[in-house]
């Protein structure tokens, strides 16, 4: 049900990045285009956010979508950007530097594992 609420995410946030079309633009300036990211899986509120550039991953999930549940797992985050997966380790860590994100990220956390 989870990746369900993700597909549905990423297909709003398609729709989100559309151009906009501003009444008051001067004729002949591009389009707006908002930017902005989606954050699914198990984290408090999921949904389409505004980016601010040189946000992070962690502050996305955290300050955004009000933080993991407690089954999310900050260690497995999937991120989708220009078509392709990535997994991060996003925890507060000071030895190591921290993911930023990108406009059009989807950001997903996924369930903590249940081996030890």
């Amino acid at each position: 049900m989870k990746n369900l609420a993700c597909l549905s995410l990423a297909a709003l946030l398609l729709l989100f990045s559309l151009p906009l079309h501003a009444k008051d633009k001067a004729e002949g300036d591009p389009p707006i285009k908002p930017q902005m990211v989606a954050v699914c899986g198990h984290v408090s509120t999921p949904g389409i956010f505004e980016y601010k550039q040189r946000s992070t991953i962690w502050a996305i999930i955290h300050h955004k979508a009000g933080g993991p549940t407690i089954f999310g797992a900050l260690s497995r985050v999937k991120v989708y950007r220009g078509g392709k997966q990535f997994l991060f380790n996003v925890k507060i860590d000071k030895t190591k530097k921290q993911e930023f994100a990108e406009p059009g990220d989807i950001i997903e956390v996924q369930v903590k594992s249940l081996q030890r």
